[in-house]
């Protein structure tokens, strides 16, 4: 597993994500991977964990009715239900997914335009979604406590950079975190998201 992690102010909520991606023993793959799905002007979700459920996610949401006027809310609900239905399934590929560890960070705009960040993990067979101001998903290889305090002091010492500093400290010290990557905000006085390569 990789980075990805996510805070919120007064008026902007943030995710950020490496652009590693790993095999199961850590073999990188690719430093191209947007871990970040847009999927409207109002919310966005970061992966971290296996990809299979990332890929579920991404294949599946657009068949759902009305999701480009979702609210954070909304797609909350729905990568609940999605988790649901993969634990459910009595199909290998599934039972492959739902019993790893897949972890969603999900941002963006509530109904009366206020910012939320959201937490959906799915660990062996387990849903939990819990509503968050800050939350990192360290890399497998580094411990939450040494991750975290990097993600804190760069948000202290580079308040409108500290996504960046943040990613490359990490990579420093993890082998499955890359030097780049990217982060998605909501800013809720301009009333706007934008998506940048860190």
């Amino acid at each position: 597993m990789s980075v990805i992690f996510g805070c919120v102010t007064n008026e902007e909520v943030c995710l950020v994500a490496d652009n590693r991606i790993t095999d199961q023993n850590g073999k990188v793959i690719s430093d191209d991977d947007i871990k970040i799905e847009i999927v409207n002007n109002n919310v966005a979700v970061a992966f971290a964990g296996n990809g299979g459920a990332q890929l579920f996610f991404k294949q599946g949401y657009k068949k759902i009715q009305d999701y480009e006027n979702w609210f954070v809310n909304d797609l909350v609900v729905n990568i609940y239900s999605m988790c649901k239905s993969l634990i459910n399934m009595d199909i290998e590929w599934a039972k492959s997914i739902a019993n790893s560890n897949a972890c969603f960070l999900v941002a963006g705009k509530t109904t009366d335009k206020k910012v939320k960040l959201f937490a959906v993990t799915l660990r062996k067979k387990q849903i939990d979604a819990k509503e968050v101001q800050i939350m990192l998903f360290q890399p497998a290889d580094c411990e939450f406590k040494r991750c975290a305090n990097i993600l804190g002091q760069n948000i202290k010492k580079y308040p409108n950079n500290f996504a960046k500093y943040t990613i490359r400290e990490i990579s420093k010290i993890s082998s499955l975190v890359s030097e780049s990557g990217n982060m998605w905000a909501f800013n809720t006085k301009k009333d706007e998201s934008r998506f940048v390569v860190l």
